[in-house]
């Protein structure tokens, strides 16, 4: 009886330690032992319309030269700009992580320029321009913006 006893009050010990230790998945072992049953993945943040904005007005800043932006239109023609203002009314998503955002500019002559700027970026701090179009001159447009479903696209005139 004795015997049965301690045995009990060990098995009964043994229980206790192991489900305070948690043997299941103790400190340190379960990355090691179960990597793909709880990975590590980073947080995508939501990209917003001042995500975008910030990413066109860094983009220009770091591109004056002589205290103009530099842009070679269309035509081949360099225009000095100089940035007026980021439209901030919407974010414009185009799928597969890319983005627009327009911003107002004025050349040295006085002429006004409204240059759509394209981004890619799975999460704000990589939002990257790759490419940059004159939507407007002088008011009017080269082009017009149509949404298909939630997605913006060019319609040229």
């Amino acid at each position: 009886m004795l015997k049965k006893l301690s045995t009990g009050l060990f098995t009964l010990c043994l229980l206790v330690y192991g489900c305070q230790q948690n043997v299941e998945h103790p400190e340190g072992i379960e990355k090691q032992e179960h990597p793909q049953e709880h990975p590590e993945e980073k947080k995508e943040g939501k990209i917003t319309i001042d995500d975008v904005a910030k990413a066109a007005e860094s983009y220009v800043k770091s591109n004056y030269k002589g205290g103009y932006f530099l842009f070679e239109d269309s035509t081949g023609k360099v225009l000095k700009l100089k940035l007026e203002k980021v439209h901030k009314e919407r974010l414009f998503p185009l799928g597969n992580n890319t983005y627009f955002v327009c911003a107002d500019f004025v050349s040295e002559d006085g002429t006004r320029y409204d240059l759509d700027f394209f981004m890619k970026g799975k999460f704000p701090d990589e939002l990257k321009v790759y490419d940059m179009t004159v939507h407007k001159i002088n008011g009017k447009p080269l082009y017009t913006w149509v949404k298909v479903g939630e997605i913006w696209k060019r319609k040229y005139e």
